[in-house]
């Protein structure tokens, strides 16, 4: 009996020893880890985490804003900027206990570029309509510039331009470019008859006003009379031709002017521009200016230019084109634009010749 007693504590003792040991071989082992993260250097929303550990068995992520993910390099982007807490929680074999890492991620808005216009002829108005920008930088595709938030531009001449806009934000935000194609006109003011055209194979010099022969030359007024300011036939090089149906306006400068009223009424910041082509027939210099009408059947001159097309062709009657650009001054406002031409020449030699010059293709335009 006694030796039975020891043999059942032996045996219990190997049983207890026995049953410790494959307790403590079977308790699962937690597991660890740690994350990082790096924000995308094109898109600063955008991040690209990456979680290690040991004696894991997966992972969860919650980036903060409602998204989660079980990958182990998952790559989010956020929808605007902000401070976000990301949890990555490690998952181990059943019954360990979980890691739980956290931590505070921030992110910067990038700017999204935008812009709309609004063009009225060649001066463009544009309007920003970036996301988080802090400063801007346009260029109007004609080698201009310029920084405002905002803009107004104008336009040498029609055309159709590439305008670009670069606008930053913050400090380690990435810039945004956006660029478009912007059209700019100039608008055509109707000048009646400023080609001079008249039925006929003939020579012809006619009256501005009535002639019972010919009849009135539309749109323009003279204050000379009838054989020294009116329309001739004219070849290509400004002299005189005997066929052929183009003409120009022939003027002498011991004449009042001609002028032509148009229809335009003009309204405030409006910029003028009248194009023609002049060419002297015996030595005369010219004069041709912008005017408005305010209803008075006064003349005020807007402004005006003398120039000698004789000399600046070469000494010669070819033509010569001119242009005036003018902008409305506040008293004009509400009146009807017109043009005026006038030759201005000096008399020496033959007195029946001197001061004869020719006028076409008169054109006004609104930029």
């Amino acid at each position: 009996m006694k030796y039975l007693n020891i043999y059942n504590l032996r045996f219990l003792a190997v049983a207890l020893f026995l049953s410790l040991f494959v307790a403590c071989a079977e308790d699962p082992i937690d597991p660890t880890g740690d994350f990082t993260y790096e924000v995308k250097s094109d898109n600063t929303l955008s991040v690209a985490f990456a979680a290690s550990g040991a004696d894991a068995v997966s992972v969860e992520w919650n980036f903060g804003d409602g998204g989660t993910s079980t990958s182990l390099h998952p790559v989010h982007t956020y929808d605007v900027g902000g401070d976000y807490t990301v949890v990555l929680t490690i998952l181990g074999e059943s019954g360990s206990s979980s890691a739980v890492i956290t931590k505070m991620v921030t992110l910067i808005d990038s700017p999204v570029g935008g812009f709309t216009y609004e063009s009225n002829y060649l001066t463009v108005s544009f309007t920003n309509t970036t996301e988080f920008g802090v400063s801007y930088t346009w260029d109007f595709g004609d080698g201009e510039t310029s920084t405002d938030e905002n803009p107004v531009h104008t336009f040498a001449e029609s055309g159709d331009y590439i305008v670009s806009l670069t606008a930053s934000g913050a400090q380690g935000s990435v810039p945004s470019t956006v660029s478009e194609a912007v059209s700019a006109a100039e608008g055509v003011i109707a000048v009646f008859n400023g080609d001079f055209t008249l039925p006929g194979t003939a020579d012809i010099i006619q009256n501005w006003d009535s002639n019972p022969e010919f009849g009135d030359i539309p749109g323009w007024t003279s204050e000379g009379d009838q054989y020294d300011c009116g329309v001739l036939l004219y070849s290509t090089d400004g002299a005189v031709a005997d066929n052929g149906t183009e003409y120009f306006g022939k003027l002498r400068h011991t004449d009042g002017p001609l002028y032509n009223l148009t229809d335009h009424v003009i309204s405030a910041g409006e910029t003028f521009r009248l194009s023609l082509d002049l060419c002297d027939l015996y030595w005369g210099a010219a004069s041709y200016r912008l005017y408005y009408n305010t209803g008075d059947g006064i003349r005020h001159i807007l402004d005006s230019k003398n120039v000698e097309p004789w000399i600046d062709a070469g000494n010669s009657s070819n033509w010569v084109s001119y242009e005036l650009v003018v902008v409305a001054p506040e008293e004009s406002v509400g009146a009807r634009l017109g043009i005026e031409l006038e030759t201005i020449g000096t008399e020496w030699g033959d007195p029946n010749r001197d001061g004869w010059s020719g006028a076409d293709n008169v054109q006004l335009f609104i930029r």
